[in-house]
């Protein structure tokens, strides 16, 4: 995205293949088309880049820069940006008041004939306040528990990630592929936090708690992985080799405080009593994983095959947490809190083996297959009442896959697989988390992998000549022991959160997008229609009391791009979400939330290189009446100019004009409803200049 329009020679659209399909012929899932840009013959040696810099009122500004080199194959390509405020100068959305740094540089070169190397670098830093208030109403069997907070949250956090990819081709018939990265950050967090609970019971409101909750939290995180992929083909068609080693390691290094007052109301007398949680905690973590692979195609003849797969998942985590409450005795931090306190291990391992029988001809492919699964799970705890849970499960499930190509354009595609997810240590640490004094959270060791079934139907179909394109698709997923939460709440208004495994949860999703010319003369008019729908049921336990919820999904959306002419550029987008459910705790309670997102802009060009550009934004929510709808229009403008033979763009920007900008968010969940609003930036005015430099032929 970082080419000039003038370098382009030719805009291709190639067939997309895996790099297995593209060494044996074997067509798979991946297949698809993918638009390859061809550079003139004149723009492959070169550099170009820019330079630009803002200043908004409240204090904003934005610099930033970019550079791009080629010489051939080789190619380095970097971006800087330091703000207060957000991506002004991209006409990003600006932020209150956060300040951060990116810094990225991506590096690709063919070292040989036979070598591609590819390295990416990605730093950036972010310090930012905000302020979040969130109304929730969670159903119960007999009341509603309704919960207001009001947070004000900071962050300083810095990350930095690398990457790298080798590819070597070591013949016609071997290559090797390597990929390795690299993710390093730092995370400070402060939150103050007020909040209020009341239970509605028969249409009488009654106050049950509230809390103010001050955390702070630091976390040191380092993740690394290297996958190394080997693939061979041998002298026989379609008789292939190819073999997959991944490993990868985390490691956690935090620390926090913790200070929570929270006063409790008698429903009968009024009465509060009073909690004091006043609390220093370190937490120690690592992980590894590893697995291997390897997969062998035999052809029987020129039109089928068959292929054994053997896979291998080994992983092991720690999670070492120590929590120290205040000893008013002492004055010191030295009371060591049992229930928060736990050393965690967990150990998984699984073997697969797999068969499959392929048949490929030139329009027709499918391949069915049958695999076996055997895991382990291994964990330990020194909490109180915990110790050591160690299961075993094996699990048989079929694959099939059709692939119908009726012609070179259009292809019907049908696939059906089966896998198991393992528990995350969040989810199996039983050491509460009180960082919300009135939500605590805490895992389950005793959860089962859960297992998925999924049945993929897909069509689409190309045409480049006029480019439009049209996909449809069927996507239906059912779940046995699926990990769902279970939430207990108290007299006192306190929810208690733990994981556990559920069935009879499911869902069916269906959706269309058509892409198509509004002109046969004109390339950018083209409009695209999208729809989604879908259906879902899931099965969670509130108090103990078994949730079905039902939910229902739909969406409609239409893009437009219009340009009649040199001058005048316009588009439009609409986008109509439905989101319902239906909770079976109480028959009659129901959530619904119905937003309408549309956006118009206009460009035009008033006198060469004197440019006017406004859009407007608007969001109309629809909802059900216990989140309140609430309407949102923002309206932008900005006026620019080209100086210095166009290499040079003055610009005066308007965000906000209406001064009405707002974010807010409205979630329906298994058996609560909830609405988030968070604190953005209204009208500002900024000034930017941007200046383009290149050279080719170098």
């Amino acid at each position: 995205k970082n080419l000039l329009a003038d370098m382009v020679e030719k805009v291709e659209a190639l067939d997309e293949k895996s790099e297995r399909a593209k060494r044996t012929g074997i067509r798979d899932a991946k297949s698809g088309k993918v638009i390859n840009l061809r550079l003139k013959p004149d723009k492959n040696r070169g550099y170009f880049g820019s330079a630009s810099a803002a200043a908004a009122t409240v204090d904003r500004y934005d610099i930033s820069g970019t550079l791009n080199y080629f010489k051939s194959e080789r190619q380095l390509m970097t971006v800087l940006d330091v703000n207060d405020g957000g991506n002004l100068i991209n006409n990003g959305t600006p932020l209150p008041n956060t300040k951060a740094m990116l810094a990225t540089v991506n590096y690709a070169d063919k070292l040989s004939k036979k070598t591609m190397l590819n390295v990416g670098y990605q730093g950036n830093g972010t310090k930012s306040v905000g302020e979040i208030t969130t109304e929730r109403q969670s159903f119960f069997s007999d009341s509603t528990l309704i919960q207001s907070h009001n947070s004000v949250n900071g962050a300083d956090n810095q990350s930095h990630n690398l990457n790298i990819f080798l590819n070597y081709e070591i013949d016609t018939a071997n290559t090797i592929f390597i990929a390795g990265s690299m993710i390093v950050n730092d995370n400070n967090n402060t939150s103050f936090e007020k909040a209020n609970s009341n239970v509605e019971q028969n249409g009488i409101n009654k106050p049950v708690n509230e809390a103010i909750n001050r955390n702070n939290r630091d976390n040191k995180n380092t993740a690394g992985n290297i996958n190394v992929n080997y693939i061979k083909v041998f002298g026989k068609r379609r008789r292939y080799l190819q073999a997959n080693i991944n490993s990868g390691f985390n490691q956690v290094n935090g620390a926090g405080e913790l200070y929570s007052l929270t006063r409790f109301f008698n429903q009968d007398t009024g009465i509060a009593d009073s909690s004091v949680r006043d609390q220093r905690s370190s937490q120690k973590g690592n992980g590894y994983s590893f697995n291997a692979g390897i997969l062998y195609g035999e052809p029987l003849n020129d039109h089928s095959g068959i292929d054994f797969n053997y896979i291998l998942n080994y992983a092991n985590s720690i999670d070492d947490r120590l929590t120290l409450n205040y000893n008013t005795a002492t004055g010191k931090y030295d009371s060591a809190d049992s229930l928060a306190t736990n050393y965690f291990k967990g150990n998984n391992s699984s073997h697969r083996f797999s068969l499959g029988y392929n048949y490929y001809k030139k329009k027709f492919q499918y391949q069915i297959g049958a695999s076996m699964q055997k895991s382990t799970i291994a964990n330990t705890n020194t909490a109180q009442g915990m110790g050591n849970y160690n299961q075993q499960m094996t699990n048989f499930f079929p694959r099939a896959q059709v692939m119908y190509m009726i012609d070179k354009r259009k292809m019907i595609h049908i696939n059906y697989q089966g896998g198991t997810e393992q528990p995350t240590v969040e989810q199996l640490q039983p050491a509460p988390d009180y960082s919300n004094p009135l939500l605590i959270k805490r895992g389950n060791p005793d959860l089962k992998q859960s297992f998925r079934n999924e049945i993929n139907v897909s069509y689409r179909t190309f045409r480049s000549e006029n480019s439009s394109s049209l996909s449809a698709g069927i996507v239906i997923n059912t779940f046995a022991n699926q990990i769902m939460s279970s939430i207990i709440t108290d007299e006192r208004g306190i929810q208690v959160q733990q994981y556990l495994n559920t069935d009879g949860n499911y869902n069916i999703m269906a959706n269309g997008l058509y892409s198509f010319p509004l002109s046969k003369t004109n390339r950018k008019a083209n409009a695209a229609i999208g729809t989604n729908l879908g259906i879902g049921h899931s099965v969670s336990f509130v108090n103990g009391v078994e949730n079905n919820t039902s939910s229902f999904i739909g969406n409609q959306s239409l893009k437009i791009n219009y340009a009649p002419g040199e001058k005048l550029v316009t588009g439009f987008s609409g986008l109509l979400n439905w989101n319902k459910s239906k909770y079976s705790l109480q028959g009659s309670q129901k959530s619904s939330v119905l937003t309408h997102q549309y956006q118009a802009d206009v460009s035009y060009e008033i006198l060469p290189g004197l440019l006017v550009h406004s859009d407007i934004n608007v969001l109309l929510n629809r909802s059900t009446p216990q989140l309140g709808g609430q309407d949102v229009t923002v309206w932008n403008a900005r006026l620019s100019k080209m100086l210095f033979k166009r290499n040079g763009e003055l610009k005066f920007t308007i965000y906000d004009i209406l001064n009405n900008n707002k974010s807010i968010k409205q979630i329906s969940a298994d058996n609560y409803i909830e609405r988030v609003e968070t604190q953005v930036v209204q009208r500002i005015y900024m000034l930017s200049f941007t200046y383009r430099f290149r050279k080719f032929g170098i």
